[in-house]
Parts: C-alpha cells; sequence; structure tokens
C-alpha cells in the first residue's frame, strides 16, 4: 500500500506564544534536531527538517510512503520543486 499526505515544515527564528501539548492528533513538543532519532516519525521527516534547516526558500515535495500493514517499507520522492 502506498499513501501521500501533507506534511508542513517551517523554520521560525523568533516566535512567540503556547505551544498546544496535547490536541485530538497526539502530543506536541519542542525539541532539538539532534533529538529526532528518539521519536518515532514518519519515514520523511529527515528529509523535510533537511530542507527547512538548509534552504532559502519554499520547497514541496511529493512523497510516496510505501507501507505493508503497520510496517513502513519505504519511501520515494516522486517530485521536488523549489519556489
Amino acid at each position: 500500500m502506498a499513501y501521500s499526505h501533507y506534511q508542513y515544515i517551517l523554520k521560525c527564528t523568533e516566535f512567540e506564544g503556547k505551544l498546544k501539548v496535547i490536541d485530538k492528533e497526539g502530543i506536541n513538543k519542542w525539541i532539538n534536531v539532534s533529538e529526532l532519532k528518539k521519536y518515532k516519525l514518519f519515514p520523511d521527516i529527515p528529509e523535510y527538517v533537511e530542507i527547512a534547516m538548509n534552504g532559502n526558500h519554499f520547497s514541496l515535495l511529493e512523497i510516496h510512503i510505501f507501507q505493508d500493514g503497520d510496517v513502513i517499507k519505504g519511501i520515494k520522492v516522486t517530485k521536488k520543486m523549489e519556489i
């Protein structure tokens, strides 16, 4: 099975406000990039974080994630656009 979803990753340098810790989607928290490997993530998150940390533009990725039951078997970047 393959599925697609939209993921928004923003690089913010001066932000204010209060993080909504718990919502219907799960638990949210601020972490350092170095801590990412400690968490169970969608397999495309490292690609998005790399773009956010090193890019100076807006990028749109089309990524297909292949899954068998609950096991993710792989990912494929099928389209990458920079604006």
